[in-house]
């Protein structure tokens, strides 16, 4: 091994800092995307003291599942109040920050190569877990502090640009959405409509086009392309992971930027798509307009599953998937060209804005990925 890999156990020390004094009850689980996320799990009547607590620049991870996931969810905490995590996770901290900076083992931690690394050394046991002892013995690349800081704060300044677009769509959307709301949902009476208006169900303004069984065209071959599932959706991008297909898919499957797609089973989620060509799987819906803006097909939309998340909620119960039903019996008011003119031009100009950022996001993503795979070489 060359001279500026290390052992990763001589460069970090296992830490046990129970949650005996209740510092937290922030509960966190770590996710494959290498964040410290809030927990999902059901915490009521857990004994919390038993957690363990992890302060900024420390790290938590689980080491059960790697092989069978083909990733190690691990990450530091970089936020400044503490958090407690599960007490079956492997928490730890830098040893010595002289000798390398916990920022940059975090980037370490999460490229794609040190994923693979972790997944052969997993043991054959059905939970295909990562042994500590074989975690420890990882090998790291330390260069010099200097260029430790330097591709740290390369990789930030990318990081707080997606960070910046991120809240900057997130408010474009809010005043959009606002908008809309303000002009066709508050204060409308379905019984005493505007003269030229008329209740609408959600199949009139537009289609609702279900996609493929990819697995059917799976093909990884250079010329393949990515499928777009509820996970590519959710962040807004295919990446390594993606499953693939090949370029002959018939092309109703095929979803291109300003695309928009509704995921109606399991997590009720709707987004225009700015991710470049890929395939439409199964579950997801490509949402076509019928004589109206595109912006008002996904209002109408995203207004509707509000309602029925809030419907789910209050019933205490899960919904496995929207049925077609559910379009055809779900009603927005629908103005006359007049007022939908006079929308457009407020509403469009700020969805246009907000699809320019999501491809400047998909531009600045694989520049991250760039930047950890250049950190072993």
């Amino acid at each position: 091994m060359r001279s500026n890999y290390k052992r990763l156990g001589d460069l970090i020390r296992p830490i046990f800092n129970k949650n005996l004094d209740m510092v937290s009850t922030d509960v966190r689980d770590v996710n494959y995307q290498k964040f410290l996320m809030p927990s999902v799990a059901n915490i009521i009547g857990v004994d919390l003291s038993a957690y363990k607590l992890v302060y900024p620049n420390q790290f938590a991870c689980n080491l059960m599942h790697v092989g069978r996931d083909e990733c190690l969810p691990v990450a530091m905490h970089n936020e400044d109040a503490p958090v407690i995590v599960s007490p079956a996770y492997f928490t730890f901290e830098v040893k010595d920050t002289t000798r390398i900076i916990p920022d940059y083992l975090s980037l370490w931690l999460k490229r794609p190569e040190f994923d693979r690394e972790a997944t052969f050394y997993t043991d054959a046991d059905v939970r295909q877990g990562l042994i500590k002892s074989a975690f420890l013995d990882i090998q790291i690349k330390v260069p010099l502090i200097e260029e430790q800081q330097k591709i740290v704060a390369e990789y930030k300044t990318i990081e707080r640009r997606i960070e910046n677009n991120r809240r900057l769509i997130s408010t474009l959307e809010a005043t959009a959405q606002s908008i809309y709301r303000h002009l066709f949902v508050d204060n409308i009476d379905p019984e005493n409509l505007p003269t030229g208006w008329k209740m609408a169900s959600l199949t009139s303004i537009a289609s609702y086009f279900n996609g493929a069984a990819c697995q059917k065209f799976s093909d990884y071959e250079s010329d393949s392309i990515p499928v777009l599932k509820i996970k590519e959706l959710g962040q807004g991008f295919s990446d390594v992971s993606s499953d693939r297909v090949n370029p002959n898919v018939p092309p109703q499957y095929i979803i291109n930027n300003d695309d928009i797609v509704f995921s109606w089973s399991a997590t009720l989620l709707i987004d225009y798509w700015e991710g470049g060509t890929i395939a439409l799987n199964q579950h997801l819906f490509k949402v076509t307009p019928i004589n109206v803006p595109d912006w008002f097909a996904y209002f109408a939309t995203l207004s509707n599953i509000e309602r029925w998340v809030r419907e789910i909620s209050a019933k205490a119960v899960s919904m496995s998937h929207i049925k077609r039903d559910d379009l055809e019996t779900s009603f927005v008011s629908l103005p006359n060209d007049e007022i939908l003119e006079v929308a457009d031009s407020q509403i469009k100009p700020i969805v246009t804005l907000i699809k320019l950022l999501k491809r400047e996001q998909n531009l600045l993503n694989p520049m991250l990925c760039i930047l950890l795979s250049k950190l072993s070489k």
